[in-house]
């Protein structure tokens, strides 16, 4: 069981990344000191050193902190293979973004997203191969391609929303992914 963070070391991190995004929500990640973005979580240097090794670094973690709500929401194993149910999944991605919808959309918006989405869809890609599409006796290659083109597809369609007039709920665009996804396995998936 892993070990729970002591509450002043958790608010001395909720503080930093909060004036973290309040500051990228004015400035390119490259643009904000860790002087700057000390004096605004109102913590000193040696307290922003002992949670973090860079500005980056913040934004590391959020990534880090995106990969682990997503393996508690992806679906492992044979429920996956079975039900080919990607409503769900689509259904608790857009309940993490919802969560901290301010954060990701700054993100989005920063220069500095390309980082977190690429690591993302790594990750999705690896989860893909791993946990659904090596069940499948498809060719390798194929395979690689296969989940390259849905992990980016996926990540590319929350993109799009984010920077869209919004005209799309998120619960629609997650049943329209889920029905493109499940759609597109069918058909190359061995009967």
């Amino acid at each position: 069981m892993p070990k729970k963070l002591d509450r002043r070391i958790s608010k001395t991190r909720k503080s930093i990344k909060e004036s973290f995004i309040a500051l990228l929500a004015k400035k390119d990640i490259s643009e904000i000191t860790i002087t700057e973005l000390s004096d605004y979580a109102d913590i000193n240097r040696k307290t922003f050193y002992a949670h973090y090794s860079s500005v980056e670094n913040i934004l590391e973690a959020i990534g880090e902190e995106l990969k682990d709500k997503l393996v508690a929401i992806l679906p492992s194993g044979d429920k996956m293979t079975r039900e080919l149910d990607f409503q769900s999944l689509f259904n608790s991605l857009n309940g993490i973004i919802d969560d901290d919808l301010d954060l990701y959309k700054k993100i989005i918006y920063s220069d500095s997203h390309m980082f977190i989405l690429e690591d993302l869809k790594s990750y999705l890609k690896e989860e893909l191969i791993k946990e659904y599409l090596e069940k499948f006796s498809l060719n390798k290659d194929i395979n690689l391609f296969y989940t390259e083109f849905i992990a980016s597809g996926i990540v590319s369609m929350y993109v799009e929303w984010f920077r869209s007039s919004k005209n799309v709920t998120l619960e629609d665009l997650g049943q329209l992914a889920s029905q493109i996804i499940t759609s597109s396995m069918r058909e190359v998936m061995p009967s």
